[in-house]
């Protein structure tokens, strides 16, 4: 009798401790898990608008931990939240290979943001006195990051956009031409600009001391020959046998104009540049016109008023938009706004308190004593000003900030600029140009109204005006694409990817990679997936995605092997091809996925350059005569490079799925050091394979996931590419050392899925039994069914059928799963998931460690009576 009541205690014991948490030592941290890119963790995966529900889980070793916390940080307001989580899944698959051998837990809570902005958030774990955080990886690629017991800022995040933001077609079918006036074409030479023309220090006043003699000189305008190099272009390179002796003060000029541009329309038209991006054009004080001196006119160097007229007549006739950059950040401390040199009739601000720009801009009043360059709001001191990046004294900042409230916009800022009826925004939109890039649109002196109020306006005016906003890292530019300020941005997160996969060095821009010339190709697609992540479709499809700009090195030089100087980047032939064949890379895969593909003015034809002022060289055409007849237009430099460009212009444009399509990254091989990523629609489909290692490459890409088998591709660009047919859920190619290959499907294939099941109900269920019944979609000859135990991803397939309905036996009885049903037709098209059902599980008793817990104590009580009776009895 003692042996059995040992027995059923153990039983008991057993039976209570299996639904307890385990007695070990802490959190275990390896099987932590979170990734905002998977539906397994995170429903949606993208954007979300105020009021969406989003569905956030985290995954822990199965019965480790007491309770899972996020944390929630709405960035705007800086508020933070912890929010509890509840355990949803127990003891499941944990969607890891590595963590096959065990089961893990799915904890789980949802949210509904109600502001437009980013939501951050990271994870706090605890079991008893043991606490454990979990955080993105130090990129914030926003995909698996890692815990650990101290609390790392790599926050995840979500953002909120609005619901009404459409997508711009002329942005997202075209392609950019970003031209810096000076430096592409002279149109004109009776407006190149005089030696002799006041600027800052220029001319010195009389009997000056030998710094103002000095002072002069430097500012002077240089005009330069056009096949000269740009003042200072040395002085990012090292170890150049060239001394570099000059400093980059902005005041070389070379002669390019708008009356240049307007003539090379033709040359950019048989490119296929449907949008020029013109950097600063309005009159200003250096050759990249970002210290404007006046907003109202066009500078007469580059031709005035009238030139800009002319171009935009002939550009649209040509089918070509313009867009102007817009620099309200800082005026030119040499404008009648400020007048510092006194160069103009009106009271500047520098000059006068009293001026009726004064408020315009921030002052400092100097001690009693102290000599500054401006004067003082008290008689007899002088003041310091607020400069664009905290410094450059060229550039004072103009006010955008209301003093007491820094949330609202500086009410004479914004009526100049984009309020008021006879504003500079309203100006020249009435004078034809098709949007704007918008300068230093990320900078903390403007409030978001500021840009709020911007947007309202010009769309209000025109609505289909493109804005493009300055933002490097995601920081910056996604506070700006919420639908509520710029349409699109720079892709310099693009930029960042695509040269980290190639190994571009020696360019600092603080993007993960940035330096190493040994990035996996996995980091890559980790890299393209968080920007699809970040944005809606209406940034996401309109991207300015550059390789290079007036802000970077040019795309050859930093693509070009060797030290930063110009012997090898330049002047060694070698160096040169392996640069140019990463260069044909880089284009390929701007123009074969969405955005809006850029090219920096010369870039197609090899123009090269390191950071600025090297990068902004002039464009080397080689004459002004039968130029048409030529076929290029006298384009000079790099004709094989310019023709492969071309090529990728006509392949997208003639491609629509390039434009339109979903990537899917097939494969990342970081050993063989190769990628290959799909572009799909319903009825496309293209596959781009990129090999960037030294060798020949064998490439096997798995395509099941996009793809039936027996589907033939041809071949559209790449050396050596060749046709191949899906097989074996797999195509096959041969790839060349630093190549990539187009191969898109062949038309008149059947590739279009069916359409997904209706009405996926659960007819039927029963302990460890579930039917799930649908309607039967036309044309389809099988259904797959999957099956998962989280509300919205995670989904496994568990049958194939050829009827509409699927019985499901269950090996985890009382485990609440969900059902998604997918039509395959009778070419093996796959369409895409139904909506999801639930199976609310039966309880089983049966099968239920409750019910033995219960029956142990059941049968103790029994044994116990048994036993009493029968005392009772002997008594």
């Amino acid at each position: 009798m003692r042996r059995i009541m040992i027995s059923v205690v153990a039983v008991f014991a057993w039976a209570i401790s299996s639904t307890m948490v385990t007695d070990l030592p802490g959190v275990n941290l390896a099987a932590l898990g979170h990734d905002g890119q998977s539906d397994v963790y995170r429903v949606p995966t993208g954007v979300v608008s105020p009021g969406d529900p989003v569905t956030v889980r985290f995954r822990t070793a199965a019965d480790d931990v007491d309770t899972v916390t996020l944390r929630l940080t709405e960035q705007a307001k800086g508020v933070q939240r912890l929010l509890p989580m509840r355990r949803v899944a127990r003891a499941v698959s944990c969607y890891q290979d590595t963590l096959a051998w065990t089961r893990c837990d799915f904890w789980q809570v949802t949210v509904r943001p109600n502001a437009l902005g980013v939501l951050s958030y990271r994870f706090i774990v605890r079991r008893g006195e043991d606490i454990a955080y979990y955080s993105d990886s130090p990129a914030q690629f926003g995909a698996a990051g890692a815990g650990s017991r101290s609390d790392a800022p790599n926050d995840y995040r979500i953002h909120l956009v609005t619901p009404r933001f459409p997508v711009l077609p002329a942005m997202k079918d075209g392609v950019m031409y970003q031209i810096m006036p000076d430096r592409f074409d002279n149109g004109d030479s009776f407006n190149d600009i005089s030696v002799t023309r006041p600027r800052y220090d220029y001319p010195a006043r009389a009997n000056p001391p030998p710094e103002q003699v000095a002072a002069a000189t430097a500012a002077k305008v240089q005009r330069r020959v056009w096949t000269e190099l740009p003042e200072g272009s040395c002085r990012d390179h090292v170890n150049s046998s060239i001394p570099c002796t000059e400093l980059a003060l902005g005041r070389d000029y070379f002669g390019g104009d708008l009356p240049g541009i307007t003539q090379k329309l033709p040359y950019l038209q048989k490119l296929g540049v449907t949008m020029i991006y013109l950097t600063p054009v309005f009159a200003s004080k250096s050759n990249h016109a970002y210290d404007v001196e006046d907003f109202t006119h066009i500078d007469p160097a580059f031709g005035g008023d009238a030139g800009l007229a002319t171009l935009l007549s002939q550009a649209h006739w040509h089918g070509i938009r313009v867009v102007l950059d817009l620099p309200f950040d800082p005026s030119s401390s040499d404008s009648p706004y400020f007048d510092r040199y006194h160069h103009y009739p009106v009271t500047g601000a520098c000059e006068d308190p009293k001026s009726p720009y004064r408020l315009w801009f921030t002052f400092h009043d100097l001690p009693v004593g102290a000599t500054g360059p401006c004067a003082g709001e008290q008689p007899g001191r002088y003041a310091t000003y607020d400069g664009w990046g905290g410094s450059v004294d060229t550039l004072p900042l103009f006010r955008k900030k209301v003093r007491s409230d820094p949330v609202e916009v500086f009410s004479p800022i914004a009526d100049y600029f984009y309020r008021g009826e006879n504003s500079i925004a309203h100006r020249w939109l009435a004078f034809g140009v098709d949007g704007f890039r918008l300068d230093s649109m990320q900078d903390e002196s403007f409030p978001p109204a500021y840009w709020q109020q911007f947007r309202t306006v010009i769309k209000a005016a025109k609505p289909d005006a493109s804005l493009v906003g300055e933002g490097w890292q995601f920081a910056d530019n996604l506070k700006l694409t919420s639908g509520d300020q710029a349409d699109t941005s720079m892709g310099y997160r693009f930029r960042a990817a695509v040269l980290s996969l190639l190994g571009a060095v020696g360019d600092d821009k603080k993007f993960p990679g940035d330096g190493n010339p040994n990035v996996p190709v996995s980091q890559f697609v980790a890299a393209m997936r968080s920007i699809r992540q970040d944005y809606p479709d209406a940034t996401y499809r309109t991207f300015m995605n550059l390789l290079g700009s007036h802000d970077t090195a040019r795309l050859r030089w930093i693509l070009t092997p060797g030290q930063y100087n110009r012997e090898d980047r330049e002047f060694n032939a070698a160096n040169v091809v392996a640069g140019t064949a990463a260069e044909k890379v880089a284009a390929t895969i701007q123009f074969t996925l969405p955005g809006m593909p850029s090219i920096y003015y010369g870039d197609e034809v090899g123009v090269t350059g390191s950071d600025d002022p090297d990068n902004r060289r002039t464009f080397p055409w080689t004459g002004t005569t039968g130029c048409a007849a030529s076929n290029d237009y006298c384009a000079g430099g790099d004709h094989d490079l310019l023709g492969f460009y071309s090529a990728l212009v006509a392949l997208r444009k003639s491609h629509p799925v390039f434009r339109d399509g979903d990537a899917h990254y097939l494969q990342a091989d970081d050993l063989a050091q190769t990628l290959g990523y799909a572009m799909r629609t319903r009825g496309d489909m293209a596959i781009v394979l990129v090999n960037r290692s030294s060798a020949a490459r064998t490439v096997n890409v798995p395509t099941a996931t996009v793809v039936r088998d027996g589907v033939d591709f041809v071949p559209l660009l790449g050396r050596e590419a060749a046709a191949a047919t899906t097989e074996g859920g797999r195509l096959t190619a041969r790839v060349p050392a630093m190549t990539a290959q187009v191969l898109v499907a062949r038309p008149g294939q059947r590739i279009t899925p069916p359409p997904a099941p209706m009405r996926v109900r659960v007819a039927s269920r029963s302990p460890g039994r579930f039917r799930i019944d649908w309607d039967a979609v036309g044309g389809a000859t099988s259904y797959q069914v999957s099956r998962s135990p989280l509300a919205g991803g995670g989904y496994q397939l568990v049958g194939t059928v050829t009827q509409t309905s699927f019985v499901d036996t269950l090996n985890r009885p009382n485990t609440d799963y969900y059902y998604v049903v997918k039509a395959v037709d009778r070419s093996g098209n796959v369409g895409d998931s139904s909506a999801d059902v639930a199976a609310v599980a039966s309880p089983s008793l049966l099968s239920s460690r409750i019910f033995w817990a219960a029956a142990a104590v059941v049968l103790v009580g029994l044994v116990l009576l048994v036993w009493r009776v029968r005392s009772v009895k002997r008594a």
